[in-house]
């Protein structure tokens, strides 16, 4: 499997194919995992690798300032979004970039990417690398955003834009994928051109305009949505919630659902599904997977039902009703 070189404060650190026990992000579906720890805190990338496409999902917790080197696997077209985290400063092509929560940009043939963290605290990335010879049928539509031959690809806008709402949930759809391994290729290609055409529509009509919700609400609902995950079958109220973001009701259902792509209940509802699937695939009972993830029974039966159209039980017996 190709992964990036990795170097950490002038320090090449080896992979592991483990969660770091500080993770505090989401596993990708399929994705496999490498991580590297040390004083500094934890790194944890998760790559899924395509026909012409790779999504990788990096989670980083700091506790001190921190410079990072990755050197791509591949030369190619390259989208870098920041989906959770302060202000960081990245340095490619000798050129400075300014990056923060919801923003993204896009550029081709990277040699290496320079970031650097000046404050410590959790951060989200999602990156996807595309082979441009695969995609020429989507690219061509945006001839003011990239030049491409049989050859050479020129991103001609790699300036900083900020990510819609639309781009930040179709990756979460990705993150979130819910699918059986054998459907999840197909559907990460779709989705793999479905991200690439909604950020070439987001950098070629960027405007700049001010971040929808402030930094520090940001974290806030970050902070939720880990209260929420650490023990999915407790089921908080919205005033609770709110009150625990130091944000009125209205304005924490609003911001949490830009960040997430769906309000609080719905994600408490995704994550206790991902868990029951989880213990399901393993061969629990569908009784014992609803106990531990937060469900009846029933209605883990319905729920599982109505995304896959069969109940867990008709999937176990391999019958289709």
């Amino acid at each position: 499997m190709m992964r990036p070189k990795l170097k950490i404060n002038d320090i090449v650190l080896y992979w592991c194919n483990e969660l770091p026990t500080s993770f505090t992000g989401r596993l990708l579906p399929g994705g496999k995992v490498y991580t590297a720890t040390g004083n500094f805190g934890s790194f944890c990338v998760q790559f899924f690798h395509g026909k012409g496409y790779v999504f990788s999902y990096g989670v980083v917790n700091l506790t001190s300032a921190l410079n990072i080197t990755i050197e791509p696997v591949k030369k190619g077209m390259l989208i870098v979004s920041q989906l959770i985290g302060k202000n960081i400063v990245l340095y490619i092509n000798s050129q400075k970039k300014k990056l923060q929560a919801m923003h993204c940009f896009m550029d081709a043939d990277i040699p290496e990417i320079n970031i650097h963290f000046a404050l410590p605290g959790a951060y989200e990335f999602f990156t996807i690398w595309y082979d441009p010879q695969l995609y020429k049928d989507v690219l061509h539509f945006f001839p003011n955003a990239v030049s491409i031959d049989e050859q050479d690809i020129k991103v001609m806008n790699n300036s900083v834009s900020m990510m819609s709402n639309t781009s930040r949930e179709l990756i979460e759809r990705v993150i979130r994928c819910l699918y059986p391994a054998e459907m999840r290729p197909p559907y990460y290609k779709v989705q793999s051109g479905e991200i690439l055409f909604q950020f070439l529509v987001d950098i070629t009509r960027y405007e700049p305009e001010q971040a929808p919700y402030r930094e520090s609400e940001a974290r806030s609902i970050h902070a939720i949505a880990l209260l929420i995950t650490n023990d999915i079958t407790i089921h908080y109220t919205i005033p609770e919630l709110a009150k625990k973001a130091a944000m009125n009701e209205q304005r924490f259902k609003t911001v949490f659902k830009m960040i997430y792509g769906m309000g609080p209940f719905e994600y408490l509802r995704e994550k206790r599904l991902e868990r029951a699937i989880e213990m399901l695939d393993k061969g629990e009972m569908v009784k014992y997977a609803a106990i531990e993830s937060g469900w009846r029974p029933q209605d883990l039966t319905n729920a599982y039902k109505a995304r896959y159209g069969i109940t867990p039980t008709q999937k176990n017996n391999g019958k289709r009703s």
